[in-house]
């Protein structure tokens, strides 16, 4: 019934707008100005809103954007994987990495792809990933590890973590129209730049394991163009000139975190 209350509320607020063409902005206005309006929590980006929403239809776009990937990621179970229904992810990823109760995240992380968690699967088996000794093959799978984990995890965390309905009724009554428009036009950016990750890693995965590489081969490909050694890069503090010559899945990784990290800014602010 809150939901319901406050879709009502907004649709009300821009039927009000629709009637004063002359009144708070209803629609879009030119956003010229926004390169000079760029304040700490976007100052580490390139893309930028070429528009500015009026508040009311800013947050109606957010609140409905919310809305459906708080469904899309919270609804998603291994039923819709078909007949054969949770697959077994035959690899001891507790054992090797304890850090890790169960293989479900990998799921999540690939998007309950089939193929491409059979294919890392076969990777893991391909490597030698002996747990009395640190090697370039046990680096490698913890950060495949960790790219998984993020892409299972930090989406779905920000929604359900920091887009509660009292956070939202909050956005709604203190954040300007920039920031409303600049908080949705981001969170839709972590949301594409995920899809672009899942899908070019699970492309590179398949790839792999169709090839049935070897172990020298896969490492190869795992260093050249999915891992990357840079924490800084990796963790989303530097895109630019940096990566232009890097795997599109680097890109796409890293511009996740760093979308994330100014979405929360621009909440928590």
């Amino acid at each position: 019934m809150k939901n319901v209350s406050m879709v009502l509320c907004v649709l009300v607020m821009l039927a009000c707008e629709q009637n004063d063409p002359n009144g708070s902005g209803f629609g879009t206005t030119d956003s010229k100005d926004l390169e000079k309006n760029i304040g700490p929590c976007d100052q580490r980006v390139v893309l930028k809103p070429t528009k500015i929403d009026s508040r009311h239809v800013a947050f109606y776009k957010l609140y409905k954007m919310v809305k459906k990937y708080k469904g899309l990621f919270n609804g998603r179970t291994f039923k819709k994987l078909g007949s054969g229904g949770k697959p077994i992810f035959d690899f001891p990823i507790a054992q090797i990495f304890p850090v890790y109760n169960n293989a479900d995240f990998i799921y999540e992380g690939l998007d309950y792809n089939i193929r491409a968690i059979k294919s890392l699967e076969f990777i893991f088996h391909t490597l030698n990933l002996n747990i009395h000794s640190i090697n370039l093959d046990l680096m490698y799978a913890s950060q495949l590890l960790e790219y998984l984990l993020d892409s299972a995890r930090l989406l779905k965390t920000l929604l359900n973590e920091n887009f509660s309905d009292a956070t939202l009724e909050r956005l709604k009554a203190t954040k300007t129209a920039e920031e409303l428009t600049k908080i949705y036009f981001y969170l839709e950016e972590v949301v594409e730049d995920r899809n672009r990750f899942v899908s070019k890693l699970s492309d590179a995965l398949v790839r792999i394991a169709v090839n049935n590489f070897g172990r020298a081969s896969v490492l190869e490909i795992l260093a050249n163009n999915i891992i990357v050694q840079n924490d800084s890069l990796r963790h989303g503090n530097s895109i630019g000139s940096s990566i232009s010559n890097r795997s599109d899945i680097i890109v796409f990784y890293a511009s996740m975190r760093l979308m994330v990290d100014v979405v929360l800014c621009f909440i928590k602010s």
